[in-house]
């Protein structure tokens, strides 16, 4: 099975957030664009994207699209560091992935961390200066306005992310 992920694109985030995803991340490099993350890994054990899709729209039918913004940027810790776009307001996101969890037992990012933070990776590196350099390019686009009104699967094949399906909210 290919790996698979459940995302609201970010399609307003401009050619500064995608120059720099496109080189500074692993699903940036690899055709993923600017996105949200609902579920990673999406696909439950041992059933493929299209055996949910069912599921998937019932329940993101039942979920009404909504406006948010993206005012500022914030940085997890560790090494490599995320730079990442924090969504306001948080709550929907959240909502959402706690219920898409349930439905189709994944845990939020694989299990990997403990809580949920949504948000929209611009860039990932080793390099603090290099961190601080693109914050600093970014933050004079924010705040980037959108509207969650769909979610979309992408499945990684061979090396690329493709989108698999677009699943309306509401």
């Amino acid at each position: 099975m290919s790996d698979t992920a459940l995302v609201v694109r970010v399609e307003e985030a401009g050619p500064a957030v995608y120059r720099h995803l496109r080189r500074h991340t692993p699903s940036g490099s690899q055709g993923m664009p600017a996105h949200i993350t609902l579920l990673y890994p999406f696909a439950p054990q041992g059933r493929q994207p299209a055996e949910t899709a069912e599921e998937l729209r019932e329940l993101l039918g039942g979920f009404p699209a909504f406006e948010y913004a993206i005012p500022r940027l914030a940085r997890f810790a560790g090494s490599p560091q995320v730079l990442y776009g924090v969504p306001e307001p948080d709550q929907p996101f959240i909502a959402l992935i706690q219920a898409l969890s349930r439905r189709f037992d994944v845990l939020p990012y694989g299990g990997e961390h403990p809580d949920i933070v949504p948000h929209m990776t611009v860039a990932s590196s080793g390099d603090a200066a290099l961190i601080e350099s693109i914050e600093s390019e970014v933050t004079p686009a924010l705040p980037i306005r959108a509207r969650a009104d769909h979610a979309e699967v992408w499945n990684l094949i061979a090396g690329r992310w493709r989108r698999f399906d677009r699943v309306p909210m509401g």
